[in-house]
């Protein structure tokens, strides 16, 4: 349908060209002039049976402007054709760089990040807050680096997580399809137990960003934040924090 449309679009310029071509042609003009005297132009007038004679007379004179201005008519068709060459370089060009670029979007590495709850450590007196790196993409995401940080607050809706480059780490390869956990900052028992008793709602927020290489040399982030409900570590489950039990932020999540 759209090959149609732009083929109909060409025609009519074309037709148009030829129009204007004319009307500015001396040779035509007179030779139409001559012609309608030669008929009798004016009793043709009062008359419906004498237009096939004007439509002949119109095309017979075109004939003529355009076979002693052919050199003319040439050259300002191959400049039309030039100038469509020319547009169609342009529109591969642009065809060619976004699809390029959506090969881009589709085939690079996409680091996601997910909670993994709050676990005693098996030895030591502490709590360990884990996240779970994922490339979700199809290339490989390298020089990968990380940050991330815990804090215990009474503000539901906080939203003030600093990025510290100082304190990124690593420098891995995570291929796709592969996952990858780690921990942040051991929460002491005490620290936990406090937060854990306090008698107004409390929560633990988990925070961060990985930054990586999407395999095309262009740098990537994903900023994650995710809050659990200090209500959540009960009795029953040794109070671990299952990752089920962990939200999303409103604040504190973005990726490129």
């Amino acid at each position: 349908m759209k090959a149609a449309i732009k083929s109909a679009i060409g025609i009519v310029f074309l037709i148009g060209v030829l129009v204007w071509f004319l009307n500015d042609s001396e040779i035509f003009h007179e030779c139409v002039n001559n012609q309608k005297d030669h008929v009798a132009y004016h009793n043709l007038k009062k008359d419906n049976s004498g237009l096939p004679i004007i439509l002949s007379i119109y095309r017979d004179c075109a004939w003529e402007a355009v076979h002693k201005n052919h050199e003319s008519l040439t050259a300002l068709f191959t400049l039309v054709l030039g100038l469509s060459t020319i547009a169609l370089w342009l529109a591969t060009r642009t065809l060619a760089s976004q699809s390029a670029l959506d090969t881009r979007i589709i085939q690079r590495a996409y680091m996601s990040v997910t909670p993994m709850g709050i676990e005693k450590f098996v030895k030591g007196p502490f709590y360990s807050c884990d996240v779970l790196f994922k490339n979700v993409g199809h290339l490989p995401a390298r020089n990968v680096r990380w940050f991330f940080d815990r804090i215990f607050s009474d503000d539901g809706f906080l939203n003030n997580f600093p990025i510290v480059d100082e304190r990124f780490e690593g420098k891995n390869v995570v291929p796709p399809g592969t996952e990858m956990r780690l921990g942040g900052n051991a929460i002491e028992n005490a620290s936990f137990e406090a937060a854990r008793k306090r008698p107004i709602e409390n929560w633990l927020y988990v925070w961060g960003e990985v930054r990586y290489d999407d395999g095309f040399g262009a740098d990537r982030y994903t900023k994650f934040c995710h809050r659990y409900n200090m209500r959540s570590a009960r009795p029953d489950s040794g109070y671990w924090i299952k990752p089920k039990s962990a939200r999303y932020h409103i604040y504190g999540n973005d990726a490129d």
